[in-house]
């Protein structure tokens, strides 16, 4: 652009028409170098990498032909490992405990079998002595062999299964199931609950405690009478404490008077006798009871038979 600033009109009218002056022109821009340095410079970076790239093809082709030969060689040996998984599982098969039990079975019977035909050729005269010698007590020998085989084979297979069940019994048993959390007591504050029955049936039901209850003292204790004041108010009749000829205490005409600390209950009007919230009983029957001697009399002399026992009142029914 500075070489055209400088110029008049005619000369860049001129310059328009000469085509040729207008592409030395750009060539030598600039620009236009430096476009072309960089063209160059990726040029030979690529002929470089080029020439790079083919001293690598001959050891790629190489390694390429040895992957091809390698995996063939491997499809190979795939198949023949896969045929002799296939023999192993069938020799496997045919070499278990029961199985060979089984196969030892056939052939024992089959030698026992073999052994009974000949003996009967031989009875039958159908075969000759020096023969029958020569091959009977072999096959003989052979049937006992198998027989004491499988006899061992049938032990060794009882004892793998038993093994076996064992283990299988041996088991640890299932988890026990986690414990219930324990309740929680009730807090001190909580509404009490009433009773389904009253305590006592004949009195009405009192108010329900809500909350601690306030400590009240004890009530005074009665004073006691002496013992001289309460032989001389209940009268006892004679014999031992444990004999049933003690009366029962006489009532007093007057009313008790009541205890210091407890207030009497007096029934409403009109209450009635309380019922008993408990079945009744039938009363026992009355029948007589002799008195008993205080102390026990003398025994009596020796030779002579002891004196009969008062009559006891027989049992009614």
């Amino acid at each position: 652009m500075d070489t055209l600033r400088n110029r008049t009109l005619q000369q860049l009218q001129e310059l328009q028409e000469d085509s040729q002056e207008i592409q030395r022109l750009a060539l030598e821009s600039p620009e236009v170098q430096e476009l072309q340095l960089e063209r160059e410079m990726a040029l030979a970076s690529n002929r470089s990498l080029a020439e790079q790239n083919l001293e690598f093809r001959e050891p790629l082709e190489s390694g390429r032909s040895r992957l091809s030969q390698k995996y063939l060689e491997l499809r190979e040996l795939a198949g023949k490992c896969r045929q002799q998984r296939e023999k192993l599982e069938g020799f496997s098969a045919a070499l278990k405990p029961r199985a060979l039990l089984e196969l030892l079975q056939v052939e024992s019977q089959r030698v026992e079998e073999e052994s009974e035909e000949m003996a009967e050729k031989f009875l039958e005269g159908a075969l000759p002595l020096e023969t029958f010698l020569e091959q009977f007590s072999g096959l003989r020998r052979l049937s006992h062999l198998r027989r004491v085989r499988v006899e061992k084979l049938q032990e060794i297979v009882r004892k793998s299964e038993g093994s076996q069940e064992s283990g299988r019994d041996s088991q640890p048993p299932p988890a026990p199931p986690a414990p219930a959390e324990p309740s929680q007591p009730f807090p001190p504050g909580s509404p009490a609950f009433p009773l389904p029955y009253s305590p006592a049936p004949a009195l009405p039901a009192g108010p329900t405690a809500h909350g601690a209850l306030p400590a009240a003292p004890f009530p005074p204790s009665p004073a006691i009478p002496p013992h001289g004041a309460s032989s001389q108010g209940f009268p006892y009749s004679g014999g031992f404490p444990w004999s049933p000829s003690r009366a029962p205490p006489v009532p007093s005409a007057s009313p008790a008077a009541p205890r210091a600390g407890y207030s009497p209950y007096i029934p409403p009007p009109g209450a009635g006798r309380p019922q008993c919230p408990y079945p009744t009983q039938p009363p026992l029957p009355n029948f007589p009871i002799p008195a008993q001697a205080p102390y026990p009399g003398a025994p009596p002399p020796f030779g002579y038979p002891p004196a009969p026992s008062p009559s006891r009142p027989a049992w009614p029914g």
